[in-house]
């Protein structure tokens, strides 16, 4: 296991397990930009039904941030949780920073 993941000795190399569950039961290789999302967080559970694949890792990291709204108790649609305070407020309540957004 390396980071809690399990790993496979596949054609003289380590393979993520979950990666390969995965590539099983699509019947092809994925593409090595695409990420694995684990439903309940637990890196060694590699049931099909846990796996989520994602087309990079920004769609990951974004799954990772609306399950930890869910965690808060707030509703990722409309809700977010208050760096200052802590509390969760309806989004119209947040300002976008958009000086990192420029092209």
């Amino acid at each position: 296991m390396n980071g809690g993941y399990v790993y496979r000795w596949v054609g003289g190399r380590d393979v993520s397990e979950h990666r390969l569950v995965v590539e099983r039961v699509l019947g092809r290789t994925l593409p090595t930009k695409v990420h694995i999302h684990h439903v309940d967080e637990n890196r060694k559970n590699n049931s099909n039904r846990n796996l989520v694949v994602c087309e990079d890792i920004a769609y990951h990291k974004l799954l990772h941030f609306r399950a930890s709204l869910i965690k808060a108790g707030a509703n990722p649609n409309t809700e977010r949780v208050c760096k200052a305070c802590g509390a969760i407020k309806p989004l119209d309540q947040f300002t976008i920073d958009r000086r990192h957004l420029a092209s």
